[in-house]
């Protein structure tokens, strides 16, 4: 008797062994573009180590009076006392945590003084996704906001709006990514907290929707969304500051480095509204004349010279349209491609070539001209993994007792300053591109 033919895969496909090829392409996420604009490529002041209860800043706003003309035997000007005020910041922490079982510690680990294998690819990839968050951070208004509730019955896929919790700002699911856990409150400072954290499963940019594994209780349209969980969350001013609060008239962020920017005007950045400005001749196109009115208002109303651009790429789309529609742009070096060659677009205003820096998190309406040397980062020494105990892994504790588990922290301290707001322009209102 003949036996049994096996004719496929499926018949013995129990005895085959299974391949499991190494992972084939890094999906978390590395973002830098600010962070790299304030420590390296633009040179931005850097000033390490600084330690305390806080930093104080230095601000004159005037030098008092005593100047004007006089005839012959006339009474001299009476002097003023110089308005000079100091303002103050606080050093902030950011972090990254990991965890692992001591059993998978144990069983992962390749030898007495080697690291495990797992921790080094978890560590490095933890330290990518803080990156993503430091960038948005740098953008923001120090508030810890990532966006807006925009639906009137949320459910585990919520509509999102008003990036950075500012009404109108679009791009807000550019500051949340698949993974991250988060808390919704019905206060922008995080008061009346809404039960419970979730995590992000998806982000929908098209639709401006996330997915999440859980909606919480009490969630409601209009609730403001940051960083958190269980038992810490990022509302308030635990973030850094970031550029949104910085080039500020006060609409966003009244009260800068601790003084009132309606009773110190000086620190109140120039704003503009692309839409409006200058009789509206500029009807919300990002585009040479724009930028040049901006230039002219940040050098007649702050007495600054801005040496860079901080743009979205829909501006800078737009930026490149607008060049093309009245000009042929030679280039012995070869053809431009979509405005991008080299270092990327740049604009001529008076004396000066100021480069259009994108970043992701830049909100397509608005864009910025930066005085470099008017602005300052404070930070203690590069980032690290805590080792205060002598290693980086810590016995995991909780009320009942040890627990055979570990933890590492990652630790990074830093804040942003400006010395002169005023010297700074923010543009609003600018045209999708």
């Amino acid at each position: 008797m003949a036996g049994a033919v096996l004719t496929s895969t499926t018949t013995f496909s129990d005895v085959l062994k299974q391949v499991y090829e190494p992972v084939l392409q890094n999906l978390s996420v590395t973002e830098s573009e600010l962070w790299d604009l304030f420590t390296e490529q633009e040179n931005f002041e850097v000033v390490e180590g600084p330690d305390g209860k806080q930093i104080n800043l230095a601000h004159v706003f005037s030098y008092g009076g005593g100047v004007g003309f006089m005839g012959e035997s006339d009474y001299i000007y009476a002097s003023q006392d110089p308005n000079i005020k100091q303002s103050h910041i606080n050093i902030k922490q950011a972090s990254a945590t990991v965890e692992m079982s001591g059993q998978v510690m144990r069983r992962v680990r390749e030898g007495s003084a080697s690291f495990a294998t797992w921790a080094e690819q978890i560590l490095p990839q933890r330290i990518q996704r803080l990156a993503f968050h430091k960038d948005r951070a740098l953008m923001g208004a120090g508030n810890g906001i990532l966006f807006r509730v925009n639906q009137a019955t949320p459910g585990t896929t919520s509509g999102i709006d008003s990036a950075f919790g500012i009404a109108g700002y679009s791009t807000a699911t550019y500051n949340v990514y698949a993974g991250d856990s988060i808390r919704w409150a019905g206060a922008a400072d995080g008061t009346t907290l809404r039960v419970g954290p979730a995590v992000v499963q998806n982000v929908h940019y098209a639709a401006s929707t996330i997915d999440m594994d859980v909606l919480p209780t009490a969630g409601a349209d209009n609730d403001y969304v940051a960083l958190g969980d269980a038992n810490v969350n990022g509302f308030g001013s635990k973030e850094n500051m970031g550029l949104l609060g910085i080039v500020d008239d006060g609409t966003v962020v009244p009260t800068f480095q601790g003084l009132s920017r309606t009773t110190y005007p000086l620190m109140q950045a120039q704003v503009i509204n692309a839409a409006t400005a200058n009789g509206s001749i500029y009807a919300g196109v990002f585009g040479e004349e724009l930028l040049e009115f901006g230039d002219r208002t940040a050098y007649e109303h702050g007495l600054s010279k801005p040496d860079v651009i901080v743009c979205s790429r829909s501006a800078r789309a737009g930026y490149w349209k607008n060049l093309k529609s009245d000009r042929r742009i030679n280039d012995p070096a070869g053809s431009y491609v979509g405005g991008m060659r080299g270092d990327g677009l740049s604009v001529i205003v008076g004396d000066r070539t100021l480069g259009l820096k994108v970043c992701r998190k830049c909100p397509t309406s608005v864009a910025m001209m930066l005085q470099k040397d008017s602005l300052k980062m404070f930070r203690v020494g590069p980032g690290r993994w805590d080792d205060t105990s002598g290693s980086i892994w810590h016995n995991s504790i909780d009320t009942t007792g040890r627990k055979d588990a570990y933890w590492a922290v990652y630790i990074e301290e830093f804040e942003v300053a400006c010395a002169a707001p005023n010297k700074n322009v923010l543009i609003t209102n600018l045209n999708a591109a």
